[in-house]
């Protein structure tokens, strides 16, 4: 019964990055703002201690695959848009400094 689940959920991650290749090629025809704009997710206004309003981005797709473990989606990523990881978290520190740790 577990080598069936197991087979199972290699053949859906499969078709999972299959279906990343597929959009990804979509993506890769955009603008640059634009492709920086999906990869960091819609901005949230926060309000800060000093009252001052800034955009938060909680639905970043690497951060949200970093928390999940999904290194192979993370590979992937980062396979078709080598760019990513130069771009900037919420705090300002390059995605590679952290993805590093999540990529081993």
């Amino acid at each position: 019964m577990s080598v069936l689940l197991n087979l199972w959920s290699i053949e859906k991650e499969r078709e999972a990055l299959q279906l990343l290749r597929i959009i990804w090629r979509k993506i890769a025809k955009m603008s640059k703002t634009d492709i920086d704009d999906i990869i960091r997710g819609t901005g949230v206004p926060h309000t800060t201690k000093e009252r001052t309003t800034i955009k938060h981005y909680p639905s970043r797709v690497l951060f949200l695959a970093a928390k999940k473990g999904n290194t192979r989606f993370i590979i992937e990523l980062i396979r078709l848009y080598p760019d990513i990881i130069w771009k900037q978290d919420d705090k300002k520190r390059p995605y590679f400094t952290w993805l590093s740790n999540v990529v081993k």
